[in-house]
């Protein structure tokens, strides 16, 4: 029986008329728009009423419900129904009929007939094991009995063992054999077949039945066999709703002496077989493939709804059991797994049983068919009579109560024995478990009262199981009495009816019961069907359906042919709602789900058994994996806030789905977040449907799955909204700058913008609101000018221009929603470089509205900067003029330019002259291009020009210049100072320019360095004593041991002008006198300064030197010839120092004689001059004229000119000045030679101790002549060193080295220049 589906509160009686037509139309759309038809034409049209009835009765969710049943039910019927049906053929047609005896052994057979009454619609079929035929004896003992078989052969390929077992049944036999395709043997028993193993019938049956299974299609030389089953029990079995099978507990009788092992009978007993009988419930034909052998029969079946699995305990047959017998009780599950049905032996049958121990006064076993099963939680219920556990007569002589048993049958999920509940006073005649996912409450139907003359029956609620988040399963027992846990008290006429023990159904969506029942307990009285509603009352069917009109029908089994599928419902949804930026859409849905996992059915029953995980959506998915078809938009209940949706092709583009779920914490709601490419991708109101077949929820700890997510959402607004958030910036850059913008500050709130950021005075502006946040990304802006007030930097309040403000009042409006350009606005407004006025702050405002209808706004200052350093500042940018940019009493001039008024300047004559000192100043330099300061005069300064001023000389230093120059300088440094204060003020201050910084003066006379070598003198003592001896100083000579000394060192202008001598005794020597002087020749040509002596000679200016001065000591009287002058030459620099200074900074000159040029391109020679006294008398008057040549020095250059242009060659040139140094008086001792002539007589040296002895005279001359040669060889050689050193300085001077040696010996020079010495004896 199919129950009604109807909304809980209404009855069962109402019909289709009782809808409204409003109503009805709205069911008939859904009905129509939630399937595709299905089935045949009769079939679609009762589909669409049932489910216009459950809509308009039961509420709009019932049409995708009633939808996805009846497509899983026609799933279902597809895969278990007989391929063909009508290939069962009625009579067969035979082409060959034979009757053969056959000899055989008889063991165990296997039969099955078909009895299947029209009352039910199920069959009673049962199958066999399968046998062979065989011509053969075993080697066991046997017993053998000779049976006719009537073999068939079919013309046509037949669809496997249907047909022959219809062709024997009507032969009349009892037992169809089955061997290939078309072979079928009909016998009146199994007597005639030897049992075999069923691994030999191999051969497949035909591909129409059971996909070519094999084992009932026989063998090579094997029969598979089918008999009829002689008794079942009371027609007690269950229903499996999804492939449509009827099962139940049947038997065959075996012969008497086939005891298979029975050792225990009661008397006159007869041995059974039990099997478990499968039969279709649509064609009533015999389900071969899903029968299977039992050991014992097999009562209060139930089917799991959820696990492919029959539930029942086995009893004892009644014939084999003693009526004190005790009882030991077994659950027997059997899981059928047909996933692989065609493979193989077809359907895989696993049977277990779980025992479990009862209380004494329950071993009895009366009524054992009150049995329910609660498929959430696993929990097989079942009633057994309690009775005394000590009797001694039948249990009909005691008055017994029922007592309750709940088996778990999870494995380590709780006690075994979860329920062991007596119900004391009443006798339980109905037991039903509601697996429902909201409801697995168990439910009994009580008898009450004493059961005379007729009982009373009460419908009460007993408890329910549960199961914690542990898995552990238990029972909560909440039955009390009968009156306080009735749901529904049965009154007359119901409460008069007999009950049939067990046989009910429960309707899982209307909490219905229906229980089978009579009016009296005849034979002959009709059964009838009453409903037992959980909530709303009793109501019988009415009419005509209440009662079965089958005269002699005992008892019925119903089933729901439609049953709910214990699971969880579909996940809700909570909401889908934007994020507040509008660039996501979240999806919450009420119970935690997996993300995107499919369950897996491995045993053929359509419904998962385990999660496939492969199929986990986790990361960024395409949205199409979870969403289908295009938005929708419903109008009706969202059209104050419908977003208006332009013409977009596709569905979600560029979207990516994430799912938001904690495989850590189940329970927690989970998400769907839409990631958008744009912020219109998705509008308000838009309708989301989801993809069929893939949300839905599983619970692993419970192993609980739910019906998967159908229909739709509608986009949402966020929740909370909050108010968008302002972010407002102002950008600058300069109008005349490449530069990159610079990003001054930025404002929330109510902020303004601080002083120090105005947009500056040659500076573009603009502001930008993009970083704003929480306006859903469709914000509508609102820019304003709310107030002005403009200032100079003086304080003048001016009133700004009309125009520039019309101007700025427009750019604000241009990016303001409303216009055709922009109807939402811009969230950026440019201002032009003049449109701001200088000197001006303007308060704006930004209003924005977002998305979400939510509204913020913020206030700010934006000021355009006053000239800033107008006093040494001028921009680089055209400005207009105003009080700001130029402030009174200046004013704007008709060129737009400022016009300074008297003792104002600046570019925009903002600065104010100070008071200028009319006496040392010029005035102020004001207008708009002057300085504002005062010009000061010469010799004034300060801020006003008060402030005087002077030069300051400092003393003269003291003479400098290389020592023994001729010339040297003195310098002094000048300062400006402040003449009051002394302190030292700028040099540009002071008036005109410094006297010389320099003089001209003679440098001091060098020292001497260490004495030189004398023979026969200690000089380690000497040098001791005297390591340098100073101008005009002296320095005693200490002769060695055996040697007299005679003179002194004299030092004069670096040289030594005496030495001394160390004598031997005997020895003499001759003293020479020399007057040494120094002439500097200014003026001379530049080839002068490559070689100066050549120079002189070539020049015949040396020759004119010599003669000259020859000249000027004869005329005085003095015997002084050219010869005896001795020339030197030199070159030395206008300033030595400068010279020095040029050689230093000219080190990679190729000629140092060029280095000494001057600054006119000449040179000056200095030319060491010696005078040979040849009278000691006129020593003095000698010296005396050449000091007079040093003192007049013009005189001397008038006779020198003169002489040059006698005796030098035509065109040379003349020195153009001279100077002569001072003379100095040398004196030596010199070793006395002998010469052929004597002309003059100079003083000897004698040593006192000569003796006048001749032959010592001719010793010591011997002696004295070795030692002139020695003191020659001597003299020469020292020449010859001094000659190389000078050579080796004068190269060291060409190739550049800093040191030059600006003084030197004359000493060598008058010995390299001496022919011979003309000494006197």
């Amino acid at each position: 029986f199919s129950s009604a589906k109807d909304a809980v509160a209404e009855r069962l009686s109402r019909t289709i008329d009782d809808c409204t037509p409003e109503r009805r139309a709205q069911a008939e759309e859904l009905c129509r728009s939630e399937t595709s038809p299905m089935g045949s034409p009769e079939e679609a049209s009762e589909f669409a009423q049932d489910c216009v009835f459950d809509v308009c009765f039961a509420g709009s969710t019932y049409a995708r419900e009633d939808a996805l049943i009846e497509a899983q039910m026609q799933a279902r019927i597809a895969l278990s129904a007989v391929v063909d049906c009508t290939c069962s053929p009625g009579t067969p047609t035979v082409t060959a009929s034979t009757t053969t005896t056959l000899t055989t052994t008889t063991t165990t057979t296997t039969t099955s007939t078909t009895k299947a009454t029209t009352t039910t619609a199920t069959t009673t079929t049962t199958t066999t094991t399968t046998t062979s035929t065989t011509s053969t004896t075993t080697s066991t003992t046997t017993t053998t009995t000779t049976t006719k078989v009537h073999v068939f052969m079919s013309e046509e390929a037949a669809s496997g063992p249907l047909w022959c077992v219809a062709n024997c049944s009507d032969q009349g036999s009892t037992v169809a054999a089955l061997r290939g395709a078309s072979e079928c043997a009909c016998a009146d028993g199994r007597e005639s077949f030897e049992r075999v193993d069923d691994g030999r019938c191999t051969t497949p049956c035909p591909s129409e039945y059971f996909e070519g299974v094999a084992k009932f299609c026989g063998g090579s030389i094997y029969f598979s066999v089918f008999q009829e089953y002689d008794l079942d029990f009371n027609g007690q079995g269950a229903f499996d709703p999804w492939r449509q099978i009827w099962y139940q507990s049947v038997a065959v009788k075996l012969p008497p002496q086939a005891d298979e092992g029975r050792a225990t009978m009661s008397p006159g007993a007869v041995p059974l077989e039990w099997h478990l009988h499968a039969a279709n419930t649509t064609t009533g034909e015999p389900l071969f493939p899903y029968q299977h052998g039992l050991s014992q029969m097999l009562a209060g079946m139930q089917y799991d709804l959820d696990g492919s699995r029959l539930v029942g305990h086995s009893v004892p047959y009644w014939g084999e059991k003693g009526m004190m017998d005790d009882w030991v009780p077994e659950v027997v599950v059997c899981r059928m797994n047909s996933s692989q049905i065609g493979v193989g032996q077809g359907v895989q049958v696993e049977q277990y049983t779980v025992p479990f121990t009862v209380n004494a006064g329950t071993s009895f076993l009366v009524g054992s068919a009150v049995t329910a099963l609660d498929s959430v939680h696993n929990v097989y219920y079942l009633v057994l009579p309690d009775v005394p556990a000590e009797r001694d007569s039948p249990v009909a002589t005691y008055n017994y109560s029922s007592r309750i048993y709940g088996i778990n049958l999870n494995q380590d999920m709780g006690e075994r024995v979860l329920v062991n509940t007596p119900i004391p006073t009443d006798r339980l005649v109905g037991l039903h478990a509601n697996s429902r996912w909201d409801d697995s409450g168990l439910y009994a139907m009580l008898a009450t009262g004493d059961l005379t003359p007729t009982p009373d029956y009460a419908y009460v609620e007993l408890g329910a199981a549960v199961r914690n988040w542990t898995s552990t399963v238990t029972f909560n027992w909440t039955f009390t009495q009968t009156q306080a846990s009735t749901i529904n008290n049965v009154s007359a006429p119901w409460s008069e009816y007999y009950y049939q023990l067990g046989g009910g159904a429960v309707d899982y969506y209307s909490d219905s019961v229906y229980l089978v029942s009579k009016i009296n307990p005849n034979e002959d009285e009709e059964l009838q069907v009453s409903d037992f509603r959980h909530l709303v009352g009793v109501a019988d069917l009415g009419g005509d359906v209440s009662h079965v009109a089958m005269p002699g029908m005992q008892t019925m089994q119903l089933m729901n042919a439609d049953p709910i599928v214990p699971w969880l419902p579909e996940p809700k949804v909570n909401w889908a709602r934007f994020s507040m930026d509008g660039f996501s859409v979240t999806i919450q849905f009420e119970e935690w789900t997996w993300s995107g996992v499919r369950g897996v059915d491995t045993d053929g029953d359509t419904l998962p058994d385990y999660v496939d995980w492969s199929g986990l959506q986790t990361g960024l998915r395409d949205c199409a994996d979870m969403f289908d078809g295009y938005p929708q938009l419903d109008h009706t209940s969202w059209e104050p806030w419908l977003e208006e949706r332009p013409l977009e092709d596709g569905y979600l583009n560029g979207t990516n789905c994430t799912w938001n779920f904690n495989l850590t914490e189940a329970g927690l709601p989970t998400e769907i977040t839409i990631q958008l490419p744009t912020v219109t991708t998705l509008r308000l109101a838009d309708n989301l449907a989801f993809r069929n077949d893939t949300i839905s929820r599983w619970i692993p700890l419970t192993d609980q799955y739910s019906y998967d997510l159908y229909g739709s959402v509608l986009v949402d607004y966020p929740d909370p909204i909050l108010e968008p958030k302002i972010i407002v910036r102002h950008h600058a850059q300069n109008a005349n700058s490449a530069i990159a913008p610079i990003i001054h500050m930025a404002v929330s709130g109510t902020d303004a913008f601080p002083t120090d950021a105005p947009v500056k005075f040659c500076e573009r502006a603009w502001l930008v609101a993009d970083e704003s946040w929480d306006h859903g990304g469709l914000p509508r802006w609102e820019w304003s000018l709310k107030d002005m007030h403009c200032e100079s930097i003086g304080g003048y309040i001016f009133e700004p221009n009309v125009d520039l403000v019309s101007q700025v009042i427009s750019t604000l409006f241009n990016s303001t929603r409303g216009l055709a350009a922009s109807p939402r606005g811009r969230s950026r407004v440019d201002f032009p470089l003049d449109m701001l006025e200088h000197g001006c702050k303007y308060t704006m405002e930004l209003n924005m509205t977002s998305r979400w209808e939510s509204n913020s706004s913020v206030t700010w200052v934006m000021e355009k900067q006053n000239p800033q350093g107008a006093l040494s500042w001028r921009p680089d940018c055209n400005w207009r003029c105003n009080v700001a940019t130029c402030e009174p009493p200046s004013w704007c001039g008709s060129d737009g330019l400022c016009v300074c008024a008297e003792g104002i300047f600046g570019i925009f004559c903002s600065g104010i002259c100070p008071p200028c000192n009319p006496t040392g100043s010029e005035g102020c330099d004001d207008g708009r291009t002057g300085s504002g300061v005062c010009i000061c005069l010469p010799g004034f300064y300060g801020v006003v020009c008060r402030k005087r001023a002077d030069w300051v000389a400092s003393e003269w230093s003291d003479c400098k210049g290389p020592c023994n120059s001729a010339l040297g300088y003195r310098e002094r440094t000048f300062t400006c100072n402040d003449i009051d204060t002394g302190e030292e003020v700028d040099p540009s201050i002071c008036p005109g320019n410094p006297l010389a910084p320099t003089i001209d003066c003679v440098p001091d006379k060098c020292p001497c360095s260490e004495p030189p070598d004398v023979e026969g003198a200690n000089m380690r003592a000497i040098r001791a004593t005297c390591p340098e001896v100073a101008h005009a100083s002296h320095c005693q000579v200490t002769c060695l041991a055996g040697y007299v000394a005679a003179g002194q060192y004299t030092c004069n202008a670096g040289e030594y002008v005496e030495r001394p001598a160390c004598m031997l005794a005997g020895e003499r020597r001759t003293a020479v006198t020399t007057v040494a002087t120094s002439l500097s020749l200014r003026g001379l040509p530049a080839e002068a300064a490559t070689d100066p002596n050549g120079y002189l000679e070539r020049t015949s200016i040396a020759a004119a030197i010599r003669s000259s001065m020859a000249k000027r000591m004869t005329n005085r009287g003095l015997s002084v010839r050219p010869s005896d002058i001795t020339l030197n030459a030199r070159i030395v620099g206008r300033r030595l120092h400068e010279a020095e200074q040029e050689l230093q900074d000219d080190e990679e000159a190729e000629d140092a004689d060029v280095r000494a040029l001057q600054d006119d391109g000449t040179v000056t020679l200095a030319i060491s001059i010696e005078i040979l006294v040849s009278n000691p008398a006129e020593v003095v008057e000698i010296e005396s004229d050449v000091g007079d040549m040093a003192t007049n020095p013009e005189l001397y250059m008038t006779e020198l000119s003169a002489e040059i242009l006698e005796v030098a060659p035509a065109g040379t040139p003349l020195p153009t000045a001279i100077s002569v140094s001072p003379p100095i008086v040398v004196s030596e001792y010199r070793t006395m030679t002998t010469t052929t002539t004597t002309t003059t007589t100079l003083p000897v040296l004698e040593n006192p101790e000569i003796v006048e002895d001749s032959s010592t005279f001719v010793r010591g001359l011997g002696l004295g002549m070795g030692i002139a040669c020695i003191i020659v060889i001597v003299l020469g050689l020292g020449i010859a060193v001094r000659w190389y050193r000078q050579r080796e300085a004068a190269k060291v001077v060409k190739r550049g080295h800093k040191k030059v040696h600006l003084s030197h010996s004359p000493m060598a020079e008058r010995m390299s220049g001496r022919t011979s010495a003309r000494l006197a004896w």
